[in-house]
């Protein structure tokens, strides 16, 4: 009973660590694109971030 609750709370540490990574490359690539706002205009961010989604794909 014990080995199965520690197997189960190792891949709850893990799935716990993929959602955290997740969430914070979301900020991440939210902040470059406001960013990129900024400099370039809000006309530039649809297009520009429609190619950089396409070349991280």
């Amino acid at each position: 009973m014990w080995t199965l609750l520690r197997g189960v709370g190792f891949k709850f540490v893990i799935l716990l660590w993929i959602l955290l990574f997740l969430v914070l490359f979301h900020f991440l690539i939210t902040f470059f694109f406001m960013l990129c706002s900024c400099i370039g205009g809000a006309s530039m961010v649809p297009d520009s971030s429609m190619r950089t989604l396409e070349a991280m794909l």
